[in-house]
């Protein structure tokens, strides 16, 4: 208690079944000033106040691991792609540039077939592609 107070409330801040913090009232001059009705309301905020910490940990947490796998998905080395069912380029690494004559920018939402050349070397790849199960894995993560 702070000096000189008459009375100190306080809830805790729980999340997942610990305790983070405490929300708490004081009143210098009047140790009845709260009611129980006011702590009522004091429970039911830190309650709120605990789910909007929680929420900002998670958020702060999701940037932080965004930044680390853009970080990592920048400085591949090897060429990390994803191609549409129908052959479009959906994304690719930068690392396409160290390895090709094409621009990253270039290539997002062109046609492989327009890129291998010949129909019959771009159904090749798909094959190879469909041939090692990478479809399952897509499909398994879709929603």
């Amino acid at each position: 208690m702070g000096s000189g107070a008459s009375y100190l409330d306080g809830a805790p801040l729980i999340i997942k079944d610990e305790v983070i913090g405490v929300v708490a009232v004081q009143s210098y001059l009047d140790a009845n000033l709260y009611k129980k009705k006011d702590l009522e309301i004091l429970s039911a905020i830190s309650g709120q106040i605990a789910i909007a910490i929680h929420r900002k940990r998670s958020e702060d947490a999701l940037r932080e691991s965004e930044k680390k796998l853009r970080q990592i998905y920048n400085n591949i080395l090897d060429v990390y792609f994803e191609v549409s069912l129908s052959g479009i380029i959906l994304e690719i690494s930068p690392s396409i540039e160290k390895h090709s004559q094409y621009d990253r920018e270039d290539l997002i939402g062109k046609s492989l077939y327009s890129i291998l050349s010949g129909y019959e070397s771009a159904d090749k790849h798909i094959d190879y592609i469909l041939s090692k199960d990478l479809l399952k894995i897509m499909k398994s993560t879709s929603i």
